[in-house]
Formats: structure tokens, sequence, C-alpha cells
């Protein structure tokens, strides 16, 4: 887990916070206060930049939320990509490869996440 404000907004943990493995917290810009409040749970892999939580909510496994605001008891389905407090797509999950084409996932089944143009505007 990392927990990080690297542009020096305030950044407030409440208790029972609960973060799985790989996840990631960022502060927001020197301006913005960032408060993820009690007994919330970011799941495995999820990142949280510049995004505050209301007590109680969840964010899922590989999910991506930034410059939010979400209201207590909020779920964030797994894998789901938030923007300015809106839904804006999915984070798709393919097989990693070698340049020649050959799966390189390792027997449990590695994956990496991929923006696409079809679930994402780039």
């Amino acid at each position: 887990m990392t927990i990080n404000s690297p542009a020096g907004g305030e950044l407030t943990i409440g208790q029972n916070f609960v973060a799985g493995n790989n996840a990631t917290i960022l502060g927001g810009s020197s301006t913005t206060k960032v408060v993820i409040g009690d007994n919330v749970t970011i799941g495995n892999g999820a990142v949280v930049s510049g995004t505050s939580l209301g007590s109680g909510s969840t964010v899922g496994d590989h999910a991506y939320v930034f410059d939010s605001t979400f209201p207590a008891g909020t779920k964030i389905p797994a894998a789901a990509i938030y923007e300015n407090n809106k839904l804006v797509g999915f984070v798709a999950w393919q097989d990693e490869q070698t340049m020649d084409g050959q799966s390189a996932a390792e027997p449990h089944g590695s994956r990496k996440g991929v923006l696409t143009s079809s679930n994402y505007p780039v």
C-alpha cells in the first residue's frame, strides 16, 4: 500500500481504515483537502487520487477514482473508473504476453489492467 500527497494537499484518514495489497491513496493539490472517513475499505490494486470518501465506503479491487467526493456508504465496483464523480469506464484485463505473442502469464493468472479507447475517452 502507498499513501502519499506529492502535490502537498492535506490528506486525512479516519479510524479502522483497511487497504488491500498494492492499493494507492494520493492526496490532491496544495489547495485540496482529501478526507478518507472511518471504516473505509480500499481493495487490492485500487487507486484513490485526490478523492474524498465518506465513512463506511468501499472501493473495489483495481478501481481507479480521482478528483471526486463520495458520500458515506458509497460502494465503488471492482475495476470501475470514476472521474469527477462520474463513472467513465472500467479497467479491461488481459493476460501479459511476450514480444513473440506467447502468454507470459504465471500459473496463478498474472494480469495487468489497460485502459482502451472503447471504455475511456482518450
